[in-house]
């Protein structure tokens, strides 16, 4: 979220702790704000074009047919029950549900108690319900800016206005990341004359966003092809995307790991705490573990969740962790719980790697280095005792 984002939304939240969910086309970005100050910021892949995509081919229909017909409200239900335009938001229902457990588990004193849904994601009908079903928390659609008010010498209704948001709070102050005390005193001085700026910049807003718009048109003109042959580039990048996709999360592992290790070292033991912090992060919250073993960095979990897709999510996110290694599964055996509900009972194994040979490691699976024929291990006789 940049600051212009973050200065206009400050407008339409309190000072309890909130989380903003701003939805995009090809992504989410997942906020918490507590007294207006950004406590906590992940970022999701996926965005309003996977539901779109969905009643698209369900329904056979062109684009701006598609999103016309979501805004209406009919094709979302409220809860995730095998129908396939709502089963495309599982991904990112699941995705937020770590993420809003991952922030609970640190900051136990001040949970969530709002949370709002904006961005171009807001306009799908249903989804403030469905999020509210699957998460627990109850949510509000932000469809109009509250303390903005559009010139009337360009016909624009308040809802129009979302769509520029950005643009607009550009011309506010920048976030600064002053603490809250320092900003409360300073806050009251400037709300005053900040209103009174929105107004004055409104038009300036308006008239890029115009330009903006009329550039776009004429590129668009001179780009135009048929719906068949982009159906066909479409499906034919389709691997390149995930391809894409899963570098950019491989990357992002990558950079955690080695910025930890390049401050710091330690044994295969030491990892153990932050394994466990990783599991922590990326198991959702249906999912139960009943057993723990660790022996000589080798890690096996016996556990059980929903359904295999949820098991299927962990282990490929396990995979991407540069220190864990032969990550694999047995199990997977449907069965009833006491309360006669269904679960997947399942066993899971990986192991620690030396993160003393966790760089060579990394660069060999990204095909950078070639791989070591031999293997050599120093120890000294401290070493050796602890180790027996």
């Amino acid at each position: 979220i940049g600051n212009s984002t973050l200065e206009m939304l400050k407008l339409q939240i309190d000072d309890t702790p909130s989380m903003v969910i701003q939805i995009g086309n090809d992504s989410t970005i997942i906020n918490v704000l507590k007294n207006k100050v950004l406590q906590f910021q992940r970022t999701v892949p996926y965005g309003r074009s996977a539901v779109t995509n969905a009643v698209m081919e369900n329904k056979k229909l062109s684009y701006q047919v598609a999103v016309e017909l979501l805004s209406k409200g009919s094709l979302i239900h409220e809860r995730l029950d095998g129908e396939e335009v709502t089963e495309s938001l599982r991904y990112l229902i699941n995705s937020i549900s770590r993420i809003v457990d991952y922030y609970v588990s640190r900051n136990q004193s001040s949970p969530i108690e709002k949370a709002y849904i904006i961005g171009e994601g807001a306009n799908v009908g249903g989804i403030d319900k469905l999020f509210a079903n699957e998460l627990n928390i109850n949510f509000n659609k932000i469809t109009e800016l509250k303390n903005v008010e559009p010139d009337k010498v360009f016909r624009i209704s308040k809802s129009e206005l979302i769509t520029y948001l950005s643009t607009m709070g550009a011309c506010l102050d920048p976030v600064n990341f002053k603490q809250y005390t320092q900003a409360k005193t300073k806050a009251s001085a400037k709300s005053i004359d900040t209103l009174k700026a929105i107004k004055v910049f409104v038009l300036l807003s308006v008239i890029f966003a115009i330009a903006s718009f009329a550039i776009a048109i004429v590129k668009v003109k001179g780009l135009e092809k048929t719906r068949d042959e982009y159906k066909k580039e479409i499906k034919q990048l389709q691997p390149a995307k995930k391809l894409y996709e899963e570098w950019l999360l491989a990357k992002d592992n990558y950079s955690g790991i080695w910025t930890f290790y390049s401050v710091t070292s330690s044994n295969n033991s030491d990892y153990l705490a932050k394994t466990l912090d990783k599991l922590e992060e990326v198991v959702p919250s249906d999912m139960f573990f009943k057993e723990i073993k660790v022996v000589d960095g080798k890690v096996n979990i016996k556990g059980y969740c929903r359904d295999k897709s949820t098991l299927a999510g962990v282990i490929v996110q396990l995979k991407n962790v540069p220190f864990l290694k032969n990550v694999s599964s047995t199990g997977g055996k449907e069965s009833l719980s006491n309360d006669n509900l269904k679960i997947v009972e399942f066993g899971l194994s990986f192991d620690i790697v030396n993160p003393t040979n966790l760089e060579q490691q990394i660069l060999e699976d990204a095909g950078l280095a070639k791989k070591s024929t031999t293997k050599t291990e120093t120890k000294t006789e401290e070493t050796k005792k602890e180790d027996k």
